[in-house]
């Protein structure tokens, strides 16, 4: 390559992490009032899982709370442990790293690094509130993402 050329194309790598993965899926609760008879949890009744899940969830909905209904007293409600349909928000994170390498004459050389860590910086959603008894039921109180978009440069030279 022509040395102009190969100082702006040559020398350069790029790598990346990147993580994909459906969330946990949630646990319902309701009301217990059979405690004291071994009951330590209480679930609410739902008539079809199908139903309780949205198309398009947004954190302020992220099911059909009108799906879930508590259970009359001394019964046991009858939504499973685990409701495999809804789930935490997905993941889908990015760190990326570019690096140029360059040749300062024949014995000294440097390498230019730029690393993005959350390179797109997308939100991970956290639990929806799943307790039937609570006013902020279906909504979805904050991200568990591990930081917001951050960008490191660096300079090595060896010599």
């Amino acid at each position: 390559m022509h040395p102009v050329a190969d100082a702006v194309l040559g020398g350069w790598v790029v790598s990346t992490i990147t993580n994909f993965a459906h969330g946990l899926p949630l646990q319902f609760t309701a009301p217990n009032a059979n405690g004291t008879y071994g009951f330590g949890t209480q679930r609410p009744n739902i008539a079809n899982l199908k139903d309780a899940q949205l198309a398009a969830p947004i954190p302020d909905r992220w099911f059909n709370t009108a799906a879930f209904t508590a259970p009359a007293v001394y019964t046991v409600g009858s939504a499973p442990r685990w409701v495999p349909n809804i789930r935490y928000g997905a993941t889908r994170h990015s760190d990326i790293a570019v690096m140029k390498r360059f040749r300062i004459g024949e014995r000294i050389r440097s390498q230019f690094r730029a690393e993005f860590f959350n390179a797109f910086n997308r939100p991970q959603f956290g639990r929806a509130d799943t307790s039937l008894a609570s006013g902020s039921f279906g909504r979805v109180g904050g991200t568990t993402n591990v930081g917001p978009r951050n960008i490191q440069l660096g300079l090595k030279i060896d010599f």
